[in-house]
């Protein structure tokens, strides 16, 4: 795919085109998964500091042309607000697309037939879209009418399905043919009293995922947070009434952002006072390997 800047190069330490000094991620630590789980287990593969701003938020895995790297949305009111490229390692490469302001920056998804972004909008039930080349923006496309933001989003090229998740437990389904028609939505009930802030689908598409937390008060405290797994049919629509798998990661003690899932394991941003990006083993779902994983909260723990 095209990135603004383009380079052959692999940047094990870069700049970015907001000006930022040393962008290198602050590995945390690497924790690789065991072959057995419980069936709630969810276990760090890895995770690294965010370190680009105090607002990283969605997190979109570039599938096309076999990089992998990860693109983080990121709502920076005093910056350069857009999506930000990095490789897995955290480490910043060349790619920024601005996006129209700094609200417009919630969960990200790629469309690999248009070559384009789809971005969730905090301020408004709507969704935006970019091109990888100037001026970028394509068009502001309206989400489900009764809701007030649009926080996850997950985009299925195959069957040019857009999922979004609000935060009020609904996620809607529609058909998106490109970055500019408008989308008729299917709204179906989520998860009571969550916010629905990251969604991701597996390569097959049989999976949907929703990355979900509890919260309270003005700024939100968060009680909890799961990660629940849709099924979904042929034709692109999740059945949100019976998850096929649910996991409690209530070792997360701040808030959580957006998630992708890369064919093995969930990328997700967990937006403590460092912002990290985590990269999660799921039970049942993720392949096991040698080592016996440690628990969440016996990470979260070391690092405190």
């Amino acid at each position: 795919m095209g990135k603004v800047v383009t380079s052959c190069a692999v940047i094990a330490v870069a700049v970015t085109t907001a000006g930022a000094a040393d962008l290198s991620a602050r590995v945390l630590a690497e924790y690789p998964l065991g072959p057995t789980f419980e069936r709630s287990d969810v276990g760090i593969m890895y995770e690294w500091e965010y370190l680009l701003s105090d607002y990283g938020f969605g997190i979109g895995i570039v599938f096309d042309g076999g990089d992998y790297n990860l693109w983080i949305s990121d709502w920076w009111e005093t910056g350069d607000f857009g999506l930000y490229e990095f490789d897995q390692d955290g480490d910043a490469q060349s790619g920024y697309i601005p996006t129209t302001d700094d609200l417009a920056t919630n969960d990200v998804a790629y469309s690999s037939r248009d070559g384009g972004w789809i971005v969730g909008d905090h301020a408004a039930s709507a969704v935006e879209t970019y091109t990888d080349s100037h001026p970028y923006f394509a068009a502001s496309i309206d989400g489900p009418s009764s809701w007030v933001r649009v926080f996850g989003v997950a985009y299925d090229t195959d069957l040019n399905v857009l999922y979004v998740g609000d935060d009020d437990a609904h996620i809607a389904y529609g058909t998106m043919t490109d970055l500019y028609s408008p989308v008729v939505w299917t709204e179906l009930a989520g998860p009571a009293g969550e916010q629905i802030t990251g969604l991701g689908l597996t390569p097959e598409d049989d999976y949907l995922f929703a990355l979900t937390r509890e919260v309270t008060g003005d700024p939100p405290t968060q009680l909890s947070a799961h990660i629940y797994v849709y099924n979904v049919n042929a034709s692109g629509a999740p059945d949100t009434s019976s998850p096929a798998f649910t996991y409690d990661i209530f070792g997360i003690t701040t808030l959580v952002g957006g998630a992708e899932w890369d064919g093995d394991y969930l990328w997700i941003m967990d937006q403590r006072d460092t912002d990290t990006v985590m990269k999660l083993a799921l039970d049942g779902i993720s392949p096991a390997t040698s080592i016996t994983p440690a628990s969440l909260g016996d990470i979260k723990a070391r690092f405190r």
